[in-house]
């Protein structure tokens, strides 16, 4: 069985239930406690939060789950039309403190016109 999916859908908010659901999917798949599966839904929730805002209107956005024991590692990106990352402590206040919370190594960066958000996720008690 491959350690990775992916797909993408439309960047809205309609579909972070969905990005939820998968990320606790993967999580289960990656043997993690309850309380790691609540880490990596909320931060992948928090990251969709990030890209919606700062995405195309009607463009989609791509995600990869990476899954390991114990540990995802998680990529999104989607296109954007910012030209320069914006102070996300600053913009995002609430959502930037929970991913940073509960994300490791995040890393925030344009390339080729998109928005590309990559972090991983440890189980609770890892």
């Amino acid at each position: 069985m491959s350690p990775l999916i992916e797909f993408n859908l439309p960047a809205s908010a309609e579909f972070v239930s969905l990005i939820r659901q998968v990320a606790a999917a993967a999580s289960v798949r990656a043997d993690f406690t309850v309380d790691g599966i609540d880490d990596a839904k909320l931060a992948c929730d928090e990251a969709a939060t990030m890209v919606i805002q700062n995405a195309l209107q009607g463009s989609h956005f791509r995600w990869v789950w990476n899954v390991q024991p114990k540990i995802l590692h998680v990529h999104t990106s989607a296109p954007t039309a910012i030209a320069a990352l914006p102070n996300f402590a600053e913009q995002e206040g609430f959502t930037w403190t929970v991913i940073n919370t509960v994300a490791h190594d995040l890393n925030i960066e344009l390339i080729d016109g998109e928005i590309h958000i990559d972090f991983y996720v440890r189980d609770a008690i890892s």
